[in-house]
């Protein structure tokens, strides 16, 4: 109710109270409150056996100590002072998340929004408005908290030093709209201490340029994602009249992202125009009305362009207008686009299920233009995304190894795929056990069509088997037959693997 009380606003407007969003944010914290004790490995039914003795004759103040003494074994004894170095972990918290110091990418923005969150959140709370409170202390914060979580959900770990001190973070910035809530989820990390002693977190360095890039490879993400879509339901008609329309393609496999680093030559004209207008009128720039006219018939902009031309004058208008600065137009985003997606890229293939991404420069000699209709359409911050389908053929991964888990995987392998990449697409497909393992050997019959039919004995579980001793190798595949070649050897349609 308070929560949903302070989100109904602050202006002297009626306010916008809810039964759904009521709801709704009963829910947000319910969810806030099984997440946290997902993570800090809180079980709610052993709570329950320390809140409830059998014997019932026990002393209130027993029954206290001893559940405070019960999360205190669960969470290691943390310090309230939250020592890092002195800090323990379970085993099962080591397995799932990462605990060391050193932060990659991923944390570093989650620090920097957690930093921000403190500085915004205190800023709205000395000018008592609250819904800027929720915008900026739980709504914006959960978001960077989810975007993290989804950025680590293969490949990379999350850090659970930095899971600890958003949650704590998280729990002082709401705990005077839900004062209840935010002492029930303090005192999972500070058992025994309520969250009125506990003083206002200190804002770090907030680094804007990581959060901006974070923001963008969220969004380009998104919009991919609706291409790709596009891409799959899009339909195909002959080129005669009246043919029928022919089914979807196929499901895209790889996909390639092109990068602008610089403006077209039409559009740099408009920039230094801009620029000019700027500095000549007083730092502020004619409406859109003045600029049309200006720009009207310039011999400089090709006819064609026409229709491209308001729509960026606008936009470079709005980023002057709010940046205050002329030198934005120069460099309009605080981070390298072609950097941030070249590290995200395992993310981003993930993001839109396919096997393989490429991320290539359009200023650069490896732009394949026969792929773009138009390269001038990219532009900086607006990259675009070419889908395409390559045959494959599923090839069977079986493991010979005696006494282990490891299970039977249909791995899909494309015609001139490395053993690398097919080592690497086995660890992607397979299980978490799979993937955290320290080699992978791949292996594949002498004579397939034998080997094949006779079962393999326990003892000797390395007979018939050829080990693949370079990983450069390259594989051909044969659609017809649903197999696979080395060099001019069919090697069949199944593989052995050997996890270590």
């Amino acid at each position: 109710m308070r929560l949903t009380l302070a989100d109904a606003g602050d202006s002297i407007e009626d306010a916008n109270f809810e039964v759904e969003m009521a709801e709704a944010q009963l829910l947000r914290l319910y969810t806030l409150i099984e997440w946290v004790k997902e993570v800090l490995n809180i079980n709610p039914v052993d709570i329950e056996q320390e809140t409830n003795p059998t014997t019932s004759s026990e002393d209130n103040s027993t029954v206290v100590s001893s559940v405070i003494n019960w999360v205190k074994d669960k969470l290691h004894n943390l310090s309230p002072s939250f020592d890092h170095k002195n800090e323990e972990f379970t085993d099962q918290q080591k397995s799932n998340y990462r605990t060391d110091t050193n932060y990659n990418y991923y944390d570093n923005v989650f620090e920097s929004e957690i930093n921000r969150a403190i500085k915004l959140t205190e800023e709205s709370y000395e000018k008592m408005l609250y819904k800027d409170v929720l915008k900026y202390g739980f709504f914006e914060l959960q978001t960077a908290r989810d975007n993290y979580r989804e950025l680590c959900s293969e490949g990379e770990q999350m850090n659970l030093r930095l899971i600890k001190r958003f949650i704590e973070v998280q729990a002082i910035l709401l705990a005077p709209i839900c004062p209840h809530i935010s002492d029930y989820i303090y005192q999972f990390l500070h058992p025994g201490t309520t969250i009125m002693n506990a003083k206002w977190p200190i804002a770090g360095k907030v680094d804007q340029s990581l959060i901006d890039s974070c923001n963008y490879l969220m969004d380009t993400a998104h919009d991919f994602r609706l291409r790709v879509k596009s891409y799959k339901t899009q339909q195909t008609t002959g080129k005669s009249k009246g043919a029928k329309t022919t089914q979807p393609p196929l499901a895209p496999t790889h996909a390639t992202v092109f990068v602008a680093h610089s403006y077209p030559s039409w559009q740099t004209f408009v920039i230094n125009e801009l620029k000019q207008l700027y500095l000549s009128n007083n730092h502020t720039l004619p409406d859109s009305k003045q600029l049309a006219i200006h720009f009207k018939d310039r011999s400089e902009i090709d006819k064609k362009y026409q229709k491209k031309l308001m729509p960026f004058v606008i936009y470079s208008k709005e980023l002057l207008e709010k940046s205050g600065n002329v030198t934005s137009l120069d460099r309009h985003l605080s981070f390298d686009e072609y950097q941030i997606l070249q590290f995200n890229q395992e993310y981003l293939r993930r993001a839109l299920d396919v096997e393989q991404i490429d991320i290539h420069l359009t200023d650069g000699n490896e732009t394949d233009t026969a792929i773009l209709n138009n390269l001038e359409d990219i532009l900086p911050g607006k990259p675009f995304v070419h889908f395409r389908h390559e045959e494959s053929v599923p090839i069977r991964f079986v493991n010979r190894q005696a006494y282990s888990p490891n299970f039977e995987w249909s791995i899909p392998v494309m015609n001139g795929d490395t053993i690398e990449k097919i080592e690497i697409r086995l660890r992607r497909h397979a299980d978490r056990q799979l993937k955290l393992s320290k080699n992978v050997r791949l292996f594949y019959f002498q004579n397939w069509e034998f080997y094949t039919r006779t079962i393999p004995n326990i003892a000797t579980p390395l007979q018939g088997l050829v080990e693949f001793d370079n990983k450069d190798q390259i594989i051909q595949i044969d659609s017809r037959q649903g197999t696979i070649g080395l060099a001019d050897q069919d090697i069949g349609n199944i593989l052995v693997y050997f996890a270590e």
